[in-house]
């Protein structure tokens, strides 16, 4: 790893992305999440399971030895969908990890636009069933739809409910229950899968990811009860898992914080 860096920033919604000249494709009512063409099926199989499973499982574990703890525990949940909430450090391997921790299960990742929008990854990132955020109301409404299919199909959504990449940062950010209204709505449980860091020497640090869960909704509760109850509990899992982080590579300071 190079010389550790300084970050600044405002706001934990800040964007450290450089999407500039990104030309982001329209998510509208248009755009087909789950595409029933099967010419579109047996491709997306091809690169789902023959390309992107396995390099999920190669990339992490040889670039960062990706350990993950209580991995067992994802088996009880294997019956049935599932959502997987992760903390978002990565700009690459983030795409990867969901796949390489549940590597018997499909994984539908919700994505921003962009990951889409690219030339040629972003056919990619579609035919690897990347979800993009709705861009209007009509989009949201297949956007859950789709999210509904997923679940009822015994399939898994991950979620990085942080929305930003921020690299490398050994914290959890703060994040909105409303990340959390897919599961209060269709009453599947609930994973908080939290990226950590360990020093190597000269090496890139290695990743041991965390598995929480599953967390289930309480059905006595109201619906907007229900979402603030997972958001806390994913939220809690992560915060006191990230406390075993033993490396920071990028430094991120408040803008006007004194160091």
């Amino acid at each position: 790893m190079e010389k550790e860096k300084i970050r600044y920033y405002e706001t934990e919604q800040d964007d450290f992305t450089n999407n500039e000249n990104l030309k982001l494709k329209v998510i509208d009512e248009n755009y087909r999440y789950i595409d029933k063409n099967i010419c579109w099926k047996i491709i997306s199989w091809i690169v789902y399971r023959l390309i992107m499973k396995p390099l999920s499982y190669l990339y992490t574990k040889i670039k960062f030895d990706l350990e993950i703890v209580n991995k067992n525990d994802l088996k009880k949940a294997k019956n049935e969908g599932a959502f997987l909430y992760l903390n978002h450090t990565q700009t690459v391997a983030d795409a990867y990890i969901p796949n390489a921790i549940a590597m018997h299960k499909k994984i539908y990742v919700v994505v921003h636009p962009d990951n889409v929008s690219m030339p040629f990854l972003g056919k990619v990132a579609e035919l690897s069933n990347g979800l993009p955020t709705p861009s209007n109301v009509g989009a949201s409404k297949n956007f859950m739809k789709a999210i509904s299919k997923c679940i009822d199909n015994k399939n898994w959504v991950a979620i990085y409910p942080e929305a930003h990449v921020w690299d490398y940062y050994t914290k959890i950010r703060d994040f909105k229950e409303e990340s959390f209204r897919y599961p209060a709505k269709l009453n599947a449980p609930v994973y908080a899968i939290t990226t950590t860091y360990r020093k190597r020497e000269n090496r890139n640090p290695k990743i041991v990811a965390y598995v929480d869960g599953p967390f289930y909704t309480d059905q006595n509760k109201t619906y907007a009860e229900q979402k603030i109850e997972l958001k806390n509990k994913v939220y809690d899992a992560m915060t006191e898992r990230a406390k075993t982080n033993n490396v920071e590579y990028i430094k991120y300071i408040k803008k006007g914080e004194i160091t």
